[in-house]
């Protein structure tokens, strides 16, 4: 393998291009499991199939790699049939159906104390937007009136401006409105696999929102109330 493996961009590519789990992993310093989950969705060519067989082959086993494709193939098909099974089961998303989606995620993540202002953290862009989108439909609220804060592990340090970019060009929402990153320290150095694709987690704070966050504290109550009533 000639060029160095350090993303997981590159760790596809090599996969792509037919290298072995076992060798990315090697060449990477990854641990196999990362290596696998990430290219669980590439699908070799019969040509790639039958080099890396002959590469098997010689350690003793001259079918472990086509059994591992075969099952691969087979678990991508399954997990299609599956997504397409959920998509006709959830069908169209109304407007009612984003307002409890949000309530939800705000109970999951959002601020419930201290703070008066509507506040959610979290690190997944999908998530963020649903949520953002949430607070646009809902309760008409502009990104505007958004403020916007980015936590990060101090090992990043140096990546600092380009995780402001990703998050910034993911809401579209200008750096100007992102307060100063909090850099989070740690007495145990942690490392991150996926170094170059971590992003930290995105706080969003609303501006003059304690009587939004008391309709959705509210909101909250009602239905752990009705719940709780139902079950007893």
């Amino acid at each position: 393998m000639a060029h160095a493996i350090t993303t997981k961009n590159a760790v596809i590519e090599s996969r792509k291009s037919g290298e072995s789990i076992r060798d990315i992993a090697n060449m990477s310093k990854l641990p196999k499991s990362t290596v696998s989950y990430w290219c669980r969705d590439i699908q070799m060519t019969k040509s790639q199939i039958r080099a890396l067989q002959i590469k098997c082959k010689k350690a003793g086993s001259a079918k472990c790699l086509e059994i591992a494709e075969q099952k691969r193939t087979e678990r991508i098909s399954r997990e299609k049939v599956i997504d397409l099974r959920a998509s006709k089961d959830i069908g169209p998303i109304n407007k009612r159906d984003l307002e409890m989606l949000g309530i939800g995620l705000y109970w999951g993540e959002g601020y419930k104390r201290g703070s008066s202002e509507l506040g959610f953290t979290n690190s997944d862009p999908n998530m963020i937007t649903v949520y953002m989108e949430w607070l646009r439909i809902i309760f008409q609220v502009e990104k505007e009136n958004m403020t916007l804060r980015v936590s990060i592990n101090s090992s990043h340090k140096d990546r600092v401006k380009t995780v402001l970019n990703f998050w910034s060009e993911h809401t579209r929402i200008p750096i100007e409105q992102f307060t100063k990153t909090s850099l989070i320290k740690s007495k145990i150095k942690k490392t991150y696999p996926n170094r170059d694709t971590h992003f930290g987690t995105l706080r969003i704070k609303v501006k003059r929102s304690s009587v939004l966050k008391l309709k959705t504290l509210g909101a909250i109550s009602h239905i752990s109330k009705t719940i709780s009533k139902d079950t007893d």
